[in-house]
């Protein structure tokens, strides 16, 4: 059987509420920083990139949708 020598109080209560969110906090950071150590290698650095490769970037994606819409097409042509 479990008793207790002293009984939990409402302070005794927020100590221990205060001390799990602490806990809990600081495991949230290290969670935080090893995904970010794990994940550094394919970070985007947008600041870096100029307008031009933006642009090209931006031609090559409508230019893939495209071609993509135009092979859809001729396929459903090929099995009408």
């Amino acid at each position: 059987m479990n008793t207790r020598e002293r009984k939990m109080t409402l302070e005794d209560l927020s100590i221990r509420k205060r001390e799990l969110r602490k806990r809990v906090d600081d495991q949230r950071g290290k969670i935080i920083k090893t995904y970010n150590t794990l994940t550094e290698p394919f970070t985007f650095n947008a600041v870096n990139t100029s307008l031009i490769k933006k642009i090209t970037t931006g031609f090559a994606i409508f230019d893939g949708f495209m071609i993509g819409l135009k092979i859809i097409r001729k396929i459903k042509t090929l099995f009408r």
